[in-house]
C-alpha cells in the first residue's frame, strides 16, 4: 500500500512537472511581449544622447513609442481566429514571427522609419496573452489553474525587468540583437510542447488528444472546459450564448477592468519609464 502511494505521488509529481514546463515555455513570448513593453523608453533615451547619429523630435518619438498599441487590436483578431484554426501550439508559434522580424530590423534599422516599420510589427504580438491563457486552461487541472493564469503576467514583469537590466549594458541595436536570439529560442522551445487535448477533440483527433492526456498524466475529469463543439440537435441561435448571465456579466466587469487600467496611464509609465 505504501509502495502504492509513492507510486501514485511519482506520477503526480511527473505530471506537474511536464504542465510547468508546457505553462512556462508558452508564457516565454509574454516575457519578450514585455521586453518590448519598454524597449522604446531605452530606444528614446539613448536616442536624446549627443553621442547618437539619429536625432528624433518630440513626434516623431511619440509616434514610435505609441505605434505598437495601434496595431495590438489587428494582432489580437488575427490570433484570435489562428488560435481555433490551426490550434493554440501553432498559433503561438506564429506570434513569433512578427517578434523576429521586428527585432531584426531594429538591429540594422539606421533611420526613423526603419524603427517605426519595427514598431508597427512589434504590435502585432501584444494581444496573444489570449491564446495562452486558452492553452492553460486546456491543459491545467482545475484547482490549480488560477495559479498557472498568474503565471502570464508573471512573463510579462519578468520581461520588464529583463529589458531595464540588458540595457544597461547593450546598445539598443545590439539590445535588439539579444531579443532576436531570445524570440528564436522561443520558437523552437514550442515544438516540443504539446498541442491542446481539447483542440485536439474538437477537431476530431480524439485518438492523439488521449496521447496529449495520457503524457499529462491527465484524466478528464481534471479538467472542466469544454471544447466539443454545440450539438446539432439542439436548434438555438449561436449569438444567444452572449445573453447568458455566465457570458456578459463577466465580460461587462474585465472590461470595465481593462478600461480602467488603460486611461489610468500604467501604459504611458511603461514607454517612457527611463524618463
Amino acid at each position: 500500500m505504501f509502495k502504492f502511494l509513492q507510486n501514485t505521488k511519482h506520477a503526480e509529481l511527473i505530471s506537474r512537472l511536464k504542465i510547468i514546463f508546457c505553462v512556462f515555455v508558452i508564457c516565454f513570448a509574454q516575457l519578450l511581449i514585455g521586453c518590448s513593453y519598454v524597449f522604446s523608453s531605452t530606444l528614446l533615451a539613448q536616442l536624446r544622447k549627443p553621442t547618437s547619429t539619429l536625432k528624433l523630435n518630440s513626434e516623431e518619438a511619440s509616434w514610435i513609442a505609441s505605434i505598437s498599441v495601434l496595431v495590438c487590436p489587428v494582432g489580437l483578431i488575427i490570433t484570435g481566429v489562428l488560435t481555433d484554426r490551426i490550434g493554440r501550439k501553432r498559433a503561438i508559434q506564429i506570434v513569433y514571427i512578427p517578434m523576429i522580424i521586428s527585432w531584426l530590423l531594429l538591429v540594422f534599422a539606421d533611420s526613423y522609419e526603419a524603427i517605426l516599420i519595427a514598431r508597427i510589427i512589434q504590435g502585432f504580438p501584444f494581444g496573444s496573452s489570449t491564446c495562452e491563457y486558452l492553452y492553460i486552461a486546456e491543459i491545467s487541472p482545475t484547482k490549480l489553474r488560477s495559479v498557472f493564469f498568474s503565471t502570464v503576467t508573471l512573463f510579462v514583469g519578468l520581461g520588464i525587468m529583463t529589458e531595464w537590466l540588458l540595457a544597461m549594458f547593450f546598445h539598443w541595436n545590439a539590445l535588439s540583437a539579444v531579443l532576436c536570439a531570445m524570440s528564436v529560442a522561443g520558437f523552437v522551445m514550442v515544438l516540443f510542447v504539446p498541442e491542446s487535448p481539447m483542440w485536439l477533440r474538437a477537431q476530431g483527433r480524439v485518438e492523439e488528444a488521449d496521447r496529449v492526456d495520457k503524457w499529462f498524466g491527465l484524466k478528464r475529469a481534471d479538467i472542466s472546459v469544454s471544447a466539443s463543439r454545440p450539438s446539432n440537435d439542439i436548434d438555438v441561435p449561436y449569438w444567444s450564448l452572449y445573453l447568458q448571465r455566465a457570458v456578459w456579466k463577466p465580460t461587462l466587469i474585465t472590461s470595465a477592468f481593462l478600461f480602467l487600467q488603460q486611461w489610468s496611464g500604467v501604459y504611458v509609465l511603461l514607454f517612457y519609464s527611463v524618463d
